[in-house]
């Protein structure tokens, strides 16, 4: 579960952690997400994933995911 000081909200929490590469829990996805969170507000944040290819790093993948803030159950810097 996320852990935060006291008088620290949660959107505080996540833009104090932009640009961090995170695990995420989410009631939308039955696995755990990993990636950069890369913009926030109060309605949801954008999280940053990239696939890399070692065998030929030109074919690596990008992807961006928009969580619902609601739906977030734990939130983890790595």
């Amino acid at each position: 579960m996320l852990k935060t000081k006291k008088n620290l909200s949660f959107q505080e929490f996540v833009k104090n952690h932009l640009n961090d590469y995170v695990e995420i829990e989410s009631y939308l996805s039955s696995s755990k997400l990993y990636g950069t969170i890369s913009e926030c507000d109060n309605i949801s944040l954008t999280l940053k994933i990239t696939y890399h290819d070692e065998e030929n790093p030109r074919y690596n993948e990008r992807e961006t995911l928009y969580i619902p803030m609601n739906s977030i159950k734990s939130i983890k810097k790595l």
